[in-house]
């Protein structure tokens, strides 16, 4: 596969955490588990479209997804991710192993 190509598609993979990346650093930052990233919380998308990353918007298949989602998994930004990566045949990258019984491939 061309680098380009590989490029792309990591990507297109890791857009697929915007949601959660975006909110994270903002989250940990204001309980002060991570006060020093209050200058990448602050900035967080404008580093995403540095780096060249594309965002995924959450449609509404995705919530519905998200909300019907069988299983024990409460985290709703994770709930969300499985969804997303269902809905549009994404793997996710996390360590995460339970988002593989949801029928996702999962890299990490």
């Amino acid at each position: 596969m061309p680098v380009n190509q590989q490029q792309k598609q990591l990507q297109i993979k890791l857009a697929l955490h915007r949601l959660k990346f975006q909110a994270g650093p903002a989250i940990k930052v204001r309980l002060g588990k991570l006060p020093t990233a209050t200058d990448l919380a602050a900035d967080f998308s404008g580093l995403l479209e540095r780096e060249g990353f594309q965002p995924l918007a959450i449609s509404p298949e995705h919530g519905i997804r998200a909300g019907l989602l069988p299983g024990p998994h409460k985290d709703p930004f994770d709930r969300m991710l499985i969804a997303q990566a269902q809905a549009e045949n994404l793997p996710i990258i996390s360590k995460e192993a339970s988002f593989e019984s949801y029928g996702v491939r999962r890299l990490w």
